[in-house]
């Protein structure tokens, strides 16, 4: 099992929608928010977000994960924060995709990335630090 993370092209978004919309839609579901599938469509579509999905190579269909991120200036610098992610097998592939997402934003000088979300993240995520309700890990 090769498990991939990869970035949606916004030119992609329509084509695999049927396929995204559920995990967008189960992470939307986890949380208490007023995120919608169509609202972050509508963001990536905008360039707003990103979409991501992980997947399996020997078996990419269905999606493993998907996940919707974006970024903001801040005093500090450029910070990448993760709206939602949805999925199954979530051992499989988390430490890996969040690991290969935070050299990505890196890369592209974010100075931190942001995970806000249920409590039960903070037990699973232990590098990452509990700021307000959003857990946050420097890069």
């Amino acid at each position: 099992m090769a498990v991939v993370l990869e970035r949606i092209q916004p030119e992609d978004i329509e084509r695999l929608w049927f396929y995204v919309k559920p995990l967008i839609q189960a992470g939307c579901d986890a949380v208490t928010t007023d995120y919608t599938p169509e609202f972050i469509k509508a963001e990536a579509l905008a360039n707003r977000r990103t979409l991501w999905v992980v997947f399996d190579t020997d078996d990419p269909f269905p999606f493993l994960a998907g996940l919707a991120t974006g970024e903001r200036l801040t005093n500090r610098g450029r910070v990448v924060f993760i709206d939602l992610i949805g999925g199954r097998n979530r051992g499989c592939w988390l430490t890996q995709c969040l690991a290969d997402l935070e050299a990505q934003a890196k890369a592209k000088g974010a100075v931190s990335i942001e995970i806000e979300g249920r409590r039960a993240w903070r037990r699973v995520l232990p590098d990452y630090r509990e700021v307000r309700t959003v857990l946050a890990k420097d890069l």
